[in-house]
């Protein structure tokens, strides 16, 4: 975009940060969903626990729950 200064390349994560478990093949992909999977369970279960008049934690709880859902359904149908 700007010469010598700012460009972009494309590159695909395919572990977790820094691609940490690329290689793990099948044991880190399930073990990554299983951790999402009761990473989303907690916070279902916090979400339902919190009063329904702390607005500001309700809509960060359900922020956050749908990041979880997103990774977890993604780890799971394209590893």
């Amino acid at each position: 975009i700007i010469p010598n200064f700012l460009n972009f390349a494309y590159a695909e994560n395919t572990g977790v940060a820094f691609s940490f478990l690329s290689d793990g093949g099948d044991t880190g992909r399930w073990g990554l969903s299983a951790v999402a999977g009761i990473a989303g369970i907690l916070v279902l279960y916090y979400f339902w626990r919190v009063p329904r008049t702390n607005d500001l934690l309700l809509g960060s709880l359900a922020l956050l729950l749908a990041g979880i859902l997103g990774n977890f359904t993604d780890r799971v149908r394209l590893g």
